[in-house]
């Protein structure tokens, strides 16, 4: 007679339990429906600033736009008064008796520093190579000289057979820019770098520690460089400012002419102190500034006997350092000023650029920069050249002293 007891006693159970479910059920409703009406009213306020973003951006486009326009204006105004300026300056000053040659280089290399393996870009190498013979025009003209040569020294090295496949991606790619710019009077050299990649951590290292090593990538470059061109370099520049006297005893044995990797910059680690290397860069701060021939002891010091073999054109020096023509140019034509009017004369001025300035901010510093050399080229102070008949100039000059 218990039994229909217990049944009733379970299904009232169960009946609690379910309506419990469905109050809970109900609550967490009426949750989701609080937390979907406040998830709808935070849509709406993103929804309006998104609104209020997109006019803002548009106007700013607008504005971005009117200020490109007053600059693109602005710029042929700046050039014309600095023409005017450099013309009214052309007679106040003692030019120097013969025009100081005037060498442009222009190191040819991947994008970035420390290359990465996924994205070897070489956009500014193609970038120079688009704008530079619109520029070199406007530099004839202004200059009034027959041309504007540069001096190009592209990379041939191990970092460039691991990032582009080929130590001659270089040489290669550009093989029809390099036989027009020598068609029109350029010079083509080599530059190197000691960058070695670490598999142990997947980086690059400047192994400047291990001369091995730095002979390694020295003569395999030049080896690439014979290979395509079928002779050795006329000249030569290191990376970050390297130079030893193993780089010089290669460079003689390897029957390369001139280096103008001196920079007059004091001994460091690495010229850009966060990256990866061995070694140091070498103290070059008491080098000369003139073009001389470098003892085999000590590169630093010249050679006052030997009458031929290797010869070296320092970089420009300025405040500790070189000078740069990506600097300002207010900075740089102050510089040239000074320079210009020296006693005695330098033999050479030298400048170096990284192929990919074309594609930076600095383009419009390095375009002026080259115009106030144009200006000077004009009044008769400087001469445009290239490395080697730069040196041939200076050597005539110091037998003319002696």
């Amino acid at each position: 007679m218990k039994l229909p007891f217990i049944r009733r006693a379970r299904h009232l159970e169960a009946v609690a339990e379910w309506a419990d479910r469905v109050a809970k059920a109900k609550l967490r409703q009426a949750e989701l429906a609080e937390k979907l009406k406040a998830v709808t009213e935070a849509r709406g306020r993103e929804l309006e600033h998104t609104r209020a973003l997109s006019k803002l951006c548009e106007e700013l486009k607008v504005e971005v736009a009117e200020l490109r326009q007053r600059e693109v204006e602005a710029n042929p105004l700046r050039l014309t008064l600095l023409d005017r300026v450099a013309a009214a300056r052309a007679g106040q000053f003692q030019k120097p008796q013969a025009p100081i040659p005037v060498v442009l280089c222009v190191d040819v290399e991947p994008d970035a520093r420390v290359v990465d393996l996924a994205d070897p870009s070489w956009r500014g190498t193609d970038v120079f190579l688009e704008k530079w013979p619109a520029l070199r025009h406007i530099l004839v003209k202004k200059s009034g000289a027959a041309s504007v040569p540069l001096t190009w020294f592209p990379r041939a090295d191990p970092q460039i057979e691991r990032c582009n496949g080929s130590a001659s991606f270089a040489l290669q790619r550009y093989s029809q820019h390099w036989e027009t710019a020598q068609a029109a009077g350029d010079e083509i050299g080599l530059h190197m770098h000691g960058w070695r990649w670490q598999e142990e951590n997947n980086q690059w290292s400047q192994d400047h520690g291990d001369s091995v090593w730095m002979e390694h990538c020295l003569r395999s470059a030049i080896a690439e460089y014979r290979a395509h061109f079928g002779k050795a370099p006329p000249v030569y520049r290191g990376g970050d400012h390297y130079l030893d006297e193993m780089v010089l005893r290669v460079l003689r044995e390897e029957g390369i002419a001139l280096d103008m990797t001196l920079e007059l910059l004091p001994t460091m680690q690495r010229l850009v102190e966060e990256e990866s290397g061995t070694g140091c860069l070498p103290d070059c701060s008491m080098a000369p500034a003139h073009a001389y021939r470098p003892s085999v002891s000590d590169f630093t010091v010249p050679d006052l006997v030997q009458k031929e073999g290797l010869g070296i054109l320092p970089l420009t020096p300025y405040q500790g350092g070189s000078l740069c023509l990506w600097a300002p140019n207010q900075v740089v034509d102050e510089a040239l000023e000074s320079i210009v009017q020296q006693h005695p004369v330098p033999t050479h001025l030298a400048f170096a650029v990284r192929s990919n300035i074309a594609d930076t901010g600095y383009w419009e510093s390095f375009v002026e920069n080259t115009f106030s050399l144009a200006r000077r080229a004009k009044e008769g102070s400087l001469r445009f050249v290239t490395a080697s008949q730069a040196w041939q100039l200076a050597m005539s000059q110091m037998r003319g002293n002696s």
